[in-house]
């Protein structure tokens, strides 16, 4: 597993119980490794070692278990009724299916714009990038320098001036958190709404998000992005 050493949990160690962990499947120097998005990922790792007389099966077949390693057919569902399958640890990126689903209704599932998924040059302007199927497009909005976002080695994350803009689209977007670290000088706005945590809410096929316009010093920065939408 990893995580950032600029993120707010980075010196935190993961806990040796069992329990559900999240995270991002990604590929370093040919290796696989699991990256956290947030703390809540390794949050649930409270349950008691599994032994020979345990009665959950990990990793394994048979009904009801908990397949945690991606394989097979894993029948844990996590928040709603009916049958929801959750495949924790699978291929795919970035896609993460948080809310269950039921056998009418929708289903909320959640993408990750994880920048430890991609490769930057330094100082390298972002433009539009789509973890399927949400599109994620960067602009230097209304910053008088011209300066769009930025990936920075040094810090490994993106570094967002004023005036400039994240527009998200794709599905019906009810949730979308911005993942910061070290530097938030600018806060984030919808509109004139200025948002808490870096959060937004709501119900839309197009967010369009700011950092503040009016704060011309200063600068944000982030390490990835999740949207929660609805099928």
């Amino acid at each position: 597993v990893f995580s950032s050493k600029y993120a707010t949990y980075g010196a935190q160690k993961v806990a040796q119980g069992s329990g559900t962990i999240k995270g991002i499947s990604s590929i370093n120097k040919d290796n696989m490794q699991l990256v956290f998005v947030q703390e809540s990922d390794f949050a649930g790792l409270t349950g008691a070692r599994f032994g020979a007389d345990n009665e959950e099966n990990e990793g394994g077949s048979g009904e009801g278990n908990e397949n945690e390693d991606g394989s097979g057919e894993g029948n844990e569902n996590e928040g709603g009724s009916g049958e929801g399958n959750e495949n924790e640890g699978g291929s795919g990126e970035g896609n993460e299916n948080e809310g269950g689903s039921s056998d009418e209704g929708e289903v909320a599932t959640s993408v990750v714009f994880d920048i430890a998924s991609y490769t930057f040059e330094n100082q390298e302007a972002l433009t539009s990038y789509t973890v399927d199927p949400i599109t994620f497009a960067f602009d230097v909005g209304s910053n008088s320098n011209g300066n769009a976002p930025k990936y920075l080695v040094n810090g490994a994350a993106v570094r967002c001036y004023s005036g400039n803009t994240i527009t998200i689209s794709g599905k019906t977007i009810t949730s979308v958190e911005v993942v910061t670290v070290d530097k938030t000088d600018l806060a984030l706005y919808d509109g004139d709404t200025k948002l808490d945590n870096f959060t937004w809410t709501g119900s839309s096929d197009n967010v369009v998000l700011t950092f503040d316009p009016t704060t011309a010093k200063g600068h944000t920065r982030f390490t990835s992005i999740k949207v929660t939408y609805a099928e």
